[in-house]
């Protein structure tokens, strides 16, 4: 079970037990938000890193 699916499952069981109101953590919230909707931030950052090359000639390495 993921994150995501923790926090559904927490959110019905509240929702089960006639809660109302319920504090959370907003960088709890963002993380797992994150997961199934990710940020454009993050969405920027992965295709800069999967578009990265690392391009070298192979070069020659000896000892002196």
């Amino acid at each position: 079970m993921n994150e995501f699916q923790k926090l559904v499952a927490h959110v019905r069981n509240l929702k089960n037990q006639n809660i109302s109101e319920a504090t959370f953590d907003v960088e709890y919230l963002h993380s797992v938000l994150d997961t199934v909707a990710p940020s454009q931030e993050t969405v920027k950052a992965e295709r800069v890193r999967k578009n990265t090359q690392v391009v070298g000639d192979g070069g020659k390495f000896a000892e002196e």
